[in-house]
């Protein structure tokens, strides 16, 4: 029994780093649309407030790619199990570190958010959500700690990994 244990956290554990490599991988190259925008709309650099023209012309296909990249983190997480809670413990976790990755991606390239009080556009469905770059860093550390804990939950090990 004890071996099928290790077998299944192996699993598990295998499970979540793949999908850790493709959401930090799938977040630069969210990340790469943003500098290309950025770039063409804020010459200057990016600040607030923002530009009504650029958000006029291109805001209904970005409403569309953020949706396109909940679809993506859902399909690639679906693969990952067969039941609904578990799936959703990878989403979360997938998320969490698409996000925090997109941040550090922007970070890298264009040197920016100069700092994690910086305002940023959070987020567009269903509004624009706009805030410090800390928020959801911080929200995402939480959705990986809490989807990592739901899918070791719902497999029937305990925090420290021992089964229940």
């Amino acid at each position: 029994m004890r071996g099928e244990d290790a077998l299944a956290r192996r699993e598990i554990r295998k499970k979540l780093v793949v999908l850790f490599v493709w959401a930090a991988a799938f977040a630069f190259v969210e990340a790469a649309v943003v500098v290309y925008l950025r770039k063409i709309y804020y010459p200057g650099g990016f600040a607030f407030p923002l530009k009504p023209k650029m958000l006029e012309s291109i805001l209904e296909v970005e409403i569309a790619r953020e949706a396109a990249t909940m679809i993506m983190l859902a399909a690639a997480t679906w693969l990952a199990d067969t039941r609904p809670w578990v799936r959703f413990g990878y989403f979360m976790a997938a998320f969490g570190t698409w996000d925090i990755f997109y941040c550090i991606w922007l970070w890298t390239v264009l040197g920016w958010p100069p700092s994690v009080f910086t305002l940023d556009v959070l987020f567009l469905i269903p509004i624009i959500w706009v805030g410090p770059v800390w928020s959801p860093v911080i929200v995402s550390f939480g959705l990986i700690g809490c989807g990592a804990a739901v899918v070791y939950r719902t497999d029937g090990f305990d925090r420290w990994g021992s089964s229940l």
